[in-house]
């Protein structure tokens, strides 16, 4: 019993001894074969090692990408997380924040997710030097916006991480470095800046008049509109209290304070008492008059004055936002808010008042009395919510995001109590969800090339698995002549495997963390987050760790089954060569009816049904948009390698050609021998074939696509901008016509001005409050389809970028360049058709309706060309438009004109989207005309006075034409800093909060950058994956020599000089390889042809082909090169050997 458990137990550790003692074995043999061909270990090694690092170190960019769209949300808004604005504000409120009571109900909540809360104001104004050099510095001056901020507040948040301005302490600012240019002024120079700020313009949008500012300053809950008043409240006295008045004391202080004489009309100069309630009264009304004048001046308009100057010290330049505010804001001077009041205070003619009153023996309270009792943030126009852990926030996945900023501000409003009335919006959230898609784009470019090195890596190992078998028949052969059985065989093969593919990762792992280390410095000094060395991705350690592991083992797959293969006859077989080989094979699918490319291919169906049929639909169903594209991704990259398995079928016809273009002079006898080499060889050649025709194909198609692509976006920014400069409105917030008329015409003037030409266009009729939908037709009135009247300015064509008027079918003798100008020059009319009279027996109190008047008033109109297949309009025959506008009661009715199409266009600049060839897309297509036709319809359609409020309480009378959007056209020869200063100006006569401006040139510069950026990722990709080409190019000739070696002996002995049998050789590699580049060239190309003309399609953009030259040339090289050297090096070893000694080895 014990002999059989002892029997039993030898059993089952004797397959465990076996396994250690087999992979003793193998240990040495592996150590042993490390010491006889490095070459191949350090091959195999460096294929591990360039395949790991490269995954690691993408994944990990995928992984950190979006810090860098986070910098750049926060480049166009700042470091704004949450933004409040006064809302829905009746009649007579202001638009006023309490900053103190939000800020003391946030923090006494403990919010952990709310890093703090800040005041902001702006307001626009004019700034100067205060001691010019000469008449140019004396007539210069700059139109700023000046953003009042607490400095101190915000550096203790750490808001504005980019910012290197040190906070400010009284009477000093920070300003803009253009504005310094433009003024000559110097920062930290001691220099100081005379700051014009329009009080009107603060006034406008705070919806108060100055008395009433004054007065919520002074005492609150005062509802009096007089300055003065408000003073004498201070005193405590009653209305009939009396004072004593000196009349010449006040006279002279007048003159004193106002620096001109006056004499004294009223009150009375024997007057020597007054009442309070009096001096109510009469203070403010008192008249005088101006020495030498007859000008009437009373003490209110001396005191009242919308002009604010203030003396400030230039501290810093500010070269960029730093995230500290949004780079609309433009020409920016900032000032701190905690010592304006002061300042402001004193201009707004306090001290003054106090001097004066002072006449009256009135004892008032000191400046720093008055100032002291009021608290500027009570009055903030904007506050400003800055979360903590942003960087987490904002770079993760879009659900996840969306998901954070929702409970973040969801918390913050039940502290702020659910009636606080605010619009909140969130600034670098809204601009991040722009940058989605770029996002995604990227990401699958970055996966893209993950799928093309691992493919190329593993190709690789596979190929040098493979050879080495090869080269090991017979040792493997002896091997189990003496006892070695197949499963310790696997055993050792996979140890070989594994001894590469484990310190190849280990390496790989260290450089990538290096890297990792290179690239978070080089994002924090882009973003100025504090680097994280130790932040590196899971998915970017454990993927590339599974390839580099799985990789080596799954190659080894084919390699084992063909080593096993072997009979131990065939492996003993000295003489024996694969490539002589007679096989034959049992296809047991066969027996089954199914053959094996039935079974490929019915795998390859069901697979693509299902991405199609159920994954596709998934992803649009749930809104998954990385899935989508991914999915994408995987059809395209699919496609692609298709198409290069299927160039394989042409390697031989290829070679053969290129064989006979590079064949020329005495090398021509040479032709024979690489015949018959290419033939015996193909069989590791093809792989060699595939390597190069894959990543030459990937390389071209990544490069011609974001040419392409590159040139789209530009194309689409330039529609989207529609100019050189484009400045529209959010909602509607009209642009302020007037103002930006009036600078400029200024600005035009202006010597070196980079300024050409400016237009406008009108809010669609549909914005109007009073009009409900307006819908063009036929004259049948079938289909009726809604249309958009939008005004246009005659100059419209000479401002915009007119290649992006694109015209389908236009009047004759009307140029494309005059269709808008016909719009007013060239009115169609139908003055001389006398309609009949199609009623009768007309009441008496009626009058006799002018059935004319509509031929008359004919609207003449650019449509666009989905109007055609819509409801056949056509140039020159007339369409309805019918106008439906609302009455009081809620009543409804409709006004119908005739319209006629001077022009139907297919794209318009500055309205992308909006005008095409597509009848899906005509729905609220503009339908352009003439700014008289459109106030014309306004006044007719207009019963009854209709007002809407702009977002600051401004009313707007709906029977005025309002304008949308405003496009500048600059000079050809404009540079970047004139094109800078220009738009910094023109965004001080915008409203910063409802007003965006686009600068064509700058965002193509930023699109330009990238692509250039991309392109020199493409060139770095380019070179690893020639460099793996190169390692299998080399192992691949190096089987080739070893197996040939006794052929080369004799080739040499029959006449053959070596350097013709190492030419043959080269000659051979070329034609492998120019075969694999000209292919990889053809699919690359015909495949981003096919994905970019399918983009531009629905883009109706013209396909704008640009071959990327120097990447192909680049990679020419690099496949020439690695080609010569991958072949010339291998031969070097059978060169130095003696032609007797390799015939006698054989």
């Amino acid at each position: 019993m014990k002999q059989a458990k002892d029997r039993n137990a030898v059993g089952v550790l004797e397959p465990i001894r076996m396994f250690f003692s087999a992979s003793e074995v193998s240990a040495r043999i592996i150590s042993a074969e490390l010491t006889r061909r490095q070459q191949t270990y350090v091959v195999g090694l460096l294929a591990v090692v360039v395949v790991v690092f490269i995954v690691s170190t993408l994944l990990g960019g995928i992984a950190k990408g979006p810090i860098i769209f986070m910098q750049l949300a926060e480049e166009q808004t700042g470091e704004m997380d949450m933004l409040f604005i006064k809302s829905n504000l009746e009649s007579g409120e202001v638009p006023f924040l309490n900053f103190t009571d939000m800020d003391e109900r946030t923090r006494n909540a403990g919010l952990d997710m709310l890093k703090g809360m800040i005041p902001r104001w702006y307001v626009t104004g004019s700034a100067r030097k205060k001691w010019p050099a000469d008449d140019n510095e004396r007539a210069a001056s700059a139109d700023v916006t000046i953003m009042i901020a607490d400095t101190n507040r915000e550096e203790k948040i750490s808001f504005g991480r980019l910012w290197d301005l040190r906070p400010l302490g009284e009477g000093e600012c920070h300003v803009k470095d253009s504005i310094l240019r433009e003024l000559n002024l110097r920062a930290n120079a001691g220099e100081h800046i005379i700051i014009d700020i329009d009080v009107q313009a603060l006034l406008d949008q705070a919806n108060l008049d100055e008395d009433e500012i004054i007065s919520l300053v002074l005492n609150g809950s005062n509802n009096s509109l007089d300055f003065t008043q408000g003073l004498l409240d201070f005193t405590g006295l009653s209305d009939n209290d009396e004072v004593a008045v000196n009349v010449s004391a006040l006279a002279g202080s007048l003159e004193t304070l106002f620096g001109f004489g006056i004499d004294p009309i009223a009150p009375d100069n024997q007057m020597q008492t007054i009442t309070i309630g009096e001096l109510r009264d009469v203070f403010p009304n008192a008249s005088f008059l101006t020495n030498g004048t007859d000008t009437s001046l009373t003490i209110a308009d001396l005191l009242n004055t919308t002009d604010l100057l203030l003396d400030m010290s230039v501290a810093g330049s500010i070269s960029s936002p730093g995230g500290k505010y949004p780079s609309a804001v433009g020409n920016a001077i900032v000032i701190d808010s905690v010592f304006l009041l002061r300042t402001a205070f004193e201009q707004l003619c306090y001290t003054r008042q106090r001097q004066l009153l002072g006449n009256f023996g009135l004892q008032l309270p000191e400046l720093a009395e008055v100032v002291d009792s009021f608290d500027l943030n009570t009055v903030a126009l904007t506050v400003v919510g800055a979360f903590n852990d942003r960087k987490t926030i904002y770079t993760s996945p879009k659900p996840t995001l969306d998901r954070l900023v929702v409970e973040h501000s969801d918390a913050i409003m039940l502290e702020l109590d659910e009636r606080f009335n605010a619009t909140i919006t969130y600034p670098v959230a809204l601009v991040m969800e722009g940058f989605y898609f770029l996002r995604l784009l990227l990401d699958q470019i970055f996966n893209a090339v993950v799928v093309t090195i691992t493919v190329l890596g593993c190709i690789l190992i596979y190929s040098l698995l493979l050879a080495d078998v090869e080269q090991k028949t017979y040792e493997h052969g002896m091997l189990r002549a003496l006892g070695f059985r197949k499963i310790s065989l696997i055993n050792l093969m996979t140890m070989q495997a594994l001894s590469f593919a484990v310190p190849g990762v280990c390496i790989a792992m260290i450089l990538a963390f290096s890297a990792n280390i290179v690239l978070e410095e080089a994002i924090s000094s882009f973003s100025g987050f504090s680097p994280e060395y130790l932040d590196w991705h899971v998915t970017a350690i454990v993927v590339p760790i599974v390839i580099g592991i799985c990789i080596p083992l799954l190659a080894n797959v084919i390699p084992i089954r063909r080593a096993m293969g072997h009979s131990l006859r065939d492996a003993l077989d000295i003489s024996h060569q694969e490539s002589a080989e007679t096989s034959v094979s049992v296809r047991k699918l066969e027996s089954l009816g199914l053959e094996l490319w039935q079974t490929l291919l019915a795998i390859f169906m069901v697979v693509a049904g299902f991405i199609v049929y159920y994954m596709m639909p998934y992803s649009f169903i749930f809104n998954d948009l990385p899935l989508f594209f991914l999915l994408l991704l995987i059809i395209l990259m699919a496609m692609l390698f298709g198409l290069c398995m299927v160039s394989a079928s042409l390697q031989s016809v290829l070679e053969t050609a290129v064989l006979s273009c590079l064949l020329w002079g005495k090398d021509r006898v040479l032709r024979s021998l690489i015949s018959k080499n290419l033939a015996g060889h193909r069989s590791r050649s093809s792989r060699t074939y595939m390597m190069f025709t894959i990543s030459t194909a990937s390389i071209i198609f990544g490069g011609v696509v974001f040419t392409l692509q590159a040139n789209s976006i530009i194309s689409n920014i330039e529609v989207l901008a529609g100019a050189d400069v484009q400045a529209y409105a959010l909602g509607f917030y009209p642009l302020n016509k007037t103002d930006i008329d009036d600078f400029m015409r200024e600005e035009k003037l202006r010597p070196s001005t980079p300024l050409v030409d400016w237009t406008y266009t009108t809010y669609g009729l549909n914005e109007y409050e009073q009009f409900d939908r307006t819908v063009a037709s036929n004259l049948l009135f079938f289909p009726r389809v809604r249309q958009v009247p939008t005004g246009v300015e005659r100059n419209f064509l000479n401002v915009v970028y007119d290649k992006y008027f694109v015209v389908e079918e236009s009047q004759s003798g009307i140029s494309k360049s005059e269709i808008i100008e016909s719009l007013y020059t060239r009115l169609s009319t139908g003055a001389d058709y006398d309609p009949p009279k199609m009623y009768s027996g007309l009441p008496p109190t009626f009058s006799e309706p002018d059935l004319a008047k509509k031929y008359r008033e004919i609207i003449d109109v650019v449509a666009s060309a989905g109007t055609k297949d819509s409801f056949s309009a056509s140039v020159g025959t007339s369409i309805k438009l019918e106008v439906e506008y609302k009455v009081a009661g809620g009543f409804e009715f409709e006004t119908n004109y005739i319209a006629t199409p001077r022009a139907l266009i297919s794209k318009l600049p500055g309205y992308p989207f909006l005008i095409s060839n597509y009848a899906f897309l005509l729905s609220n297509a503009p339908l352009l005309m003439s700014i008289d036709r459109f106030q014309m319809i306004l006044e007719d359609n207009t019963k009854e006075p209709y007002l809407r409020y702009a977002p600051n309480g401004e009313e707007l009378d709906m029977k005025q034409v309002y304008y949308f959007r405003v496009f500048v056209k600059l000079r050809d020869d404009v540079t970047s800093q004139e094109r800078t200063d220009f738009v910094n100006e023109l965004k001080t006569h915008i409203d910063r909060d409802h007003h965006t401006v686009l600068v064509a040139e700058d965002m193509k510069d930023s699109t330009q950058a990238a692509v250039d950026l991309l392109m020199t990722f493409f060139y770095v990709i380019s070179t690893i994956a020639v460099l793996l080409n190169l390692f299998l190019l080399w192992t691949s000739f190096t089987t080739n020599v070893r197996q040939n070696a006794w052929a080369f002996a004799v080739m040499r002995s029959v006449g053959f000089t070596v350097d013709q049998l190492i030419k043959a050789y080269i000659y051979e590699a070329l034609c492998t390889v120019l075969s694999a580049l000209f292919c990889g060239l053809i699919i690359g190309i015909l495949v981003a042809l096919t994905l970019s003309a399918q983009f531009n399609m629905f883009l109706e953009l013209p396909l704008d082909f640009e071959f990327p030259y120097v990447l192909f040339l680049i990679v020419c090289f690099e496949a020439v090169f690695s080609s010569v050297i991958g072949s010339w090096w291998p031969a070097q070893e059978l060169k130095k050997r003696e032609i007797a000694q390799v015939l006698k080895s054989q």
